[in-house]
């Protein structure tokens, strides 16, 4: 088994340590682009200390923005914490809208039987989002939305339509909630992506929630082995 003290040495540098079964680890000359792609890596540079989210993860997020920008609509970000994985979309999506949902007082709507607790991931601000995006990363096309999202917040994006939606909320309700609202606003064949999907020790209610939903008619569901979900428009 990974140590834990291994695990955070390397989560400090920007890597995750995945084991996949009750094997040994094994060592082969497997392609990382996500490690030699240069345009990924200085947008990564930039924002690894602000975000919670690892490369890998940050790589896939990078990916999927640039193939999606072909889908008519704006961006929508629910969970931005401080701003990093906002820099990528920013950055990538320079002729869009990028919407920013954010409470900016930490976790809300968790439940007793889950992980994180409301108030989780209060060290944030909106100054700090905006002086970073603004200052570190040189964008403007963002607009954040302050408060809970949809109650307090969704009557600001009513009349939008998204390629692409982000969300990373880390309880069921939230993410329940956020996602019953948006989806009609989605366009078809864009994008939602779960960020947590596969981090059930940690937060078991998205994996829940999209398993829920992934066997609509009008959805294609996709995950991979770094923790994602995404969830395609038909």
């Amino acid at each position: 088994m990974i140590s834990n003290s291994l695990r955070e040495k390397y989560k400090k540098q920007g890597y995750a340590i995945y084991q996949y079964d009750e094997s040994g680890l094994h060592s082969y000359p497997y392609d990382q682009p996500w490690i030699s792609d240069k345009k990924f890596s200085v947008i990564y540079n930039k924002i690894k200390k602000n975000t919670l989210v690892d490369r890998v993860r940050c790589y896939s997020i990078y990916n999927l923005t640039n193939q999606f920008l072909s889908v008519k609509g704006d961006i929508l970000e629910v969970g931005t914490w401080r701003g990093g994985t906002a820099g990528i979309f920013t950055t990538l999506a320079s002729d869009r809208t990028v919407y920013l949902a954010d409470t900016f007082t930490g976790v809300v709507k968790a439940s007793k039987w889950e992980h994180y607790k409301d108030k989780a991931h209060d060290d944030k601000s909106k100054k700090l989002v905006t002086n970073f995006l603004d200052n570190d990363m040189k964008v403007a096309n963002y607009q954040i939305l302050q408060g809970i999202f949809p109650e307090e917040t969704g009557k600001e994006i009513a009349d939008e339509v998204f390629a692409i939606v982000y969300l990373d909320l880390d309880v069921y309700e939230s993410t329940k909630d956020a996602f019953n609202y948006i989806w009609e606003k989605v366009s078809k064949n864009g994008i939602v992506i779960f960020d947590d999907y596969g981090m059930t020790s940690a937060c078991v209610g998205i994996s829940r929630f999209v398993d829920e939903i992934k066997s609509d008619d009008d959805k294609i569901f996709i995950t991979n082995l770094n923790g994602q979900a995404y969830i395609i428009k038909k």
